[in-house]
């Protein structure tokens, strides 16, 4: 194991316990920053069906405190990056393209939207998050490997989806069988469900990358993908899907093989267990049995207003068009005011729209949220390109977790509030736009218009 870890991290072995004590505090940090709760899962409020949710003035009062514990964490990832680039000064910053120029463009925007927010105190506490956060990403980008920040993502995400369940299992609130169940381990279950998604995906290419030890990554990843279904988070599933579609298209190009022998190795057992399922169903459930299923055990009611969401956008359109291009300040929109306004409005309380589209263009207007955007779709498409160019499992992990952002942005919050999945993909933004890396040409023979390397971009502050 030793030998394995050696040669995926690029290290002297007696380096690895250093390297790998970072990655143990960080997750510790994150914990804190998340706030993890162990007995979350005996208070989860399953909101629509208890009744059980938080008032619309808890919630503002939270907001307009803050949390301490969240705070502190946040400021010690903020140590954690200055600590690494203290440590590490072979790898400069430089903006890289249009794509580094829109990254500090936001920067200055979100920082600018603060002088014109309502909540001078909430909008400085939500951009310095923001700004730690990704002061911290540039901090491991440039002194970690990619291979090693993407396997601090699995181990991450193994980590805390095995807390959470063994935190279940004591508190006796495991019970997949209640039709009323999601799980939520330490987490909402929209959270917890990042998590899954990334050691689903994660296990499945480091699976693939790593022969000698396929079967501990794959276990642990139909680990991260189980406890997925059983959060019935709509959006992490779909999103989940897509991002998995996008690897094995890209990555199935030399192994063709493989890929269908997993596929159908993967078909073979939902249909057995499919099959074993029907034995036990009354017949005369079967007809909605197809229906549960895609809505994954929950309310058709719940789809028709997408879970509440569309009655709350109805209500925040009003005011966009007063302020457009500016916003309200950088994730500062949902003021303790507006949000019991916003529950008279909507009908129940929220702290956030529920999308990050929505959230960005009140928050810093239409500039802001297209400037983000451009920023996620530019990462994308560089990190493809590399992709291309290397044809390794890395890279064409990295095209899925954007893909993954991408797609669960628009119904959740997955940038508000610090966690691990947002902040590799930050770490992976900031290593296309803001890391010094060997220069781009032109090579019309590769693809249409596609841009190459001229040395091999290995992502590492040693290479």
């Amino acid at each position: 194991m030793v030998a394995f870890n050696a040669r995926l991290s690029g290290v002297a072995p007696y380096m690895i316990r250093w390297r790998y004590a970072g990655f143990v505090a960080l997750l510790v940090m994150f914990y804190f920053a998340e706030l993890d709760q162990w007995n979350y899962s005996r208070r989860h409020p399953w909101f629509e069906q208890t009744g059980l949710a938080m008032a619309a003035d808890e919630m503002a009062r939270g907001i307009e405190t803050g949390s301490g514990t969240r705070q502190l964490g946040v400021l010690l990832i903020g140590a954690f990056g200055a600590f690494v680039l203290t440590h590490d000064r072979q790898r400069k910053l430089r903006i890289r393209g249009s794509l580094g120029i829109a990254i500090l463009f936001f920067f200055l925007w979100t920082l600018a939207s603060v002088t014109w927010s309502d909540d001078l105190d909430l909008a400085m506490r939500r951009v310095t998050c923001f700004a730690i956060l990704w002061f911290a990403a540039f901090g491991v980008a440039s002194h970690y490997r990619q291979r090693e920040v993407l396997l601090f993502l699995f181990l991450a995400g193994l980590a805390l989806v095995c807390l959470g369940l063994i935190a279940e299992l004591i508190l006796g609130t495991f019970a997949p069988a209640d039709p009323l169940y999601r799980f939520c381990g330490t987490l909402h279950p929209n959270q917890e469900a990042l998590n899954c998604a990334a050691l689903g995906l994660t296990g499945i290419a480091l699976g693939d990358a790593e022969r000698h030890h396929r079967f501990f990554f794959f276990s642990a990843s139909a680990l991260g993908i189980a406890t997925l279904a059983l959060t019935k988070s709509r959006t992490g599933v779909g999103a989940f899907v897509i991002a998995l579609v996008i690897y094995k298209a890209l990555v199935s190009t030399r192994k063709q093989k493989e890929f269908w022998m997993e596929t159908v190795l993967l078909l073979s057992a939902v249909l057995i267990l499919f099959c074993g399922v029907l034995a036990f169903v009354n017949q005369t459930e079967l007809a909605s049995l197809g229906e549960r299923t895609v809505l994954l055990g929950r309310g058709t009611e719940e789809v028709d207003t997408l879970t509440g969401r569309i009655p709350l956008w109805q209500s925040g359109l009003s005011y966009f068009y007063d302020r457009p291009l500016r916003g309200y300040g950088f994730n500062a929109f949902e003021t303790p005011q507006r949000i019991i306004e916003i529950e008279r409005r909507a009908g129940w309380p929220a702290s956030t729209f529920h999308s990050e589209y929505f959230d960005l263009v009140l928050g810093v207007g239409c500039i802001g949220a297209i400037t983000y955007v451009f920023i996620i779709l530019s990462g994308l498409r560089r990190t493809l390109l590399l992709y291309k160019l290397h044809r390794t499992q890395w890279y064409a992990l990295e095209c899925a977790i954007i893909a993954f952002y991408l797609a669960t942005m628009f119904l959740t919050n997955p940038g508000r509030d610090p966690n691990i999945p947002t902040f590799v993909f930050f770490t992976i933004m900031a290593r296309r736009g803001l890391l010094r890396e060997p220069e781009l040409h032109t090579s019309p023979t590769l693809y249409l218009r596609a841009k190459v390397w001229r040395q091999p971009d290995l992502g590492p502050a040693r290479s």
